[in-house]
């Protein structure tokens, strides 16, 4: 199975900031793809992604892959650590990690006896300090009873933690929902909505984010006092990148139309700064559905770069 291109973006980003609070900082991450099992032309591909989506300084030269944390970078990994910190946010990332595991040993034709394996890999290490054997098996009984894991019947041990293997379901949680459990459970519970996913474009955005920034009226609101540069670069982004986010269908097009709300706010002839307000928190709570990412940190950035452009705060 190929490298997950927007995973490794996210990780890598963690170790350049790592590394950049090291004593001996480098822009050379041939360390991080041996560590990862990584050849060179996917590292390539990674420092890419992260210097399109403004983070990083790609530095790489003939030798290899290279990157260099820019201020939005070290930013963005900052927010990042402390989400991923945060109590729900761990709990949903190590489940996450559970099923991906249960699905390679699967892949792989073995039916593990218990987590001992899982939890001798890397996969306790977190953001926030290391998951226990106490997390695993707490983890291991949410899947069991929310019925994406199945495990055999002991009296000393809990549900979920002898032979676990994936349910229907739980392929289903990792296939369509990427591994997050939330929003496979809420599927059922989404609002419904009348945009046709299957049709609709939103042209809103060059190939770098950067809106209609010639058009007259956003001119007349920089003369007004009122800058919507960074408006129109968050409204942008997220139509260029929202189908990278894990969010589903349905989210993902309600998220798409506020932006491009947005954007015709903001470039209307006297833009509402309460309007634009309540739309930018409209994004944020969307953003809140989606699995933690190297892009979904960028966005969040963009957000409150945005409110504080048109709030001052």
């Amino acid at each position: 199975m190929p490298a997950n291109l927007e995973e490794h973006a996210a990780k890598l980003l963690d170790w350049l900031y790592a590394s950049y609070n090291s004593a001996t900082p480098s822009s050379d991450i041939d360390s991080y793809l041996e560590e990862n099992g990584l050849d060179i032309r996917f590292g390539l591909d990674v420092v890419r992604h992260l210097a399109d989506t403004g983070l990083v300084e790609d530095v790489s030269t003939f030798g290899g892959p290279g990157a260099l944390l820019n201020h939005r970078g070290i930013a963005a990994a900052q927010r990042r650590q402390a989400e991923l910190a945060a109590p729900r946010r761990r709990a949903e990332e190590l489940r996450r990690r559970m099923l991906t595991w249960l699905d390679q040993e699967e892949e792989a034709d073995r039916i593990p006896v218990d987590w001992s394996e899982f939890e001798a890999g890397a996969n306790l290490e977190a953001t926030g300090g290391s998951y226990s054997h106490r997390d695993v098996l707490k983890a291991a009984q949410y899947l069991h009873h929310q019925g994406l894991i199945t495990s055999a019947r002991l009296d000393q041990a809990s549900d979920g933690e002898v032979r676990p293997h994936l349910t229907a379901e739980g392929h289903a949680c990792l296939t369509d929902f990427g591994g997050v459990v939330a929003d496979y459970l809420a599927r059922g519970s989404r609002g419904t909505t009348n945009v046709n996913t299957t049709s609709t474009t939103i042209n809103v955005a060059d190939n770098h984010g950067n809106m209609a920034m010639a058009n007259k009226n956003v001119v007349q609101n920089l003369n007004m006092g009122l800058d919507v540069t960074e408006v129109l670069n968050l409204a942008g982004l997220v139509g260029q990148i929202s189908q990278t986010l894990g969010l589903s269908d349905a989210t993902r097009a309600e998220l798409e139309t506020e932006a491009a709300s947005l954007h015709k706010e903001a470039e209307s002839q006297s833009p509402n700064r309460g309007v634009m307000r309540r739309m930018i928190d409209g994004i944020v709570r969307l953003l809140g559905e989606a699995p933690t990412t190297a892009a979904k940190t960028m966005l969040v950035g963009l957000a409150e770069a945005a409110v504080q452009s048109i709030t001052g705060s």
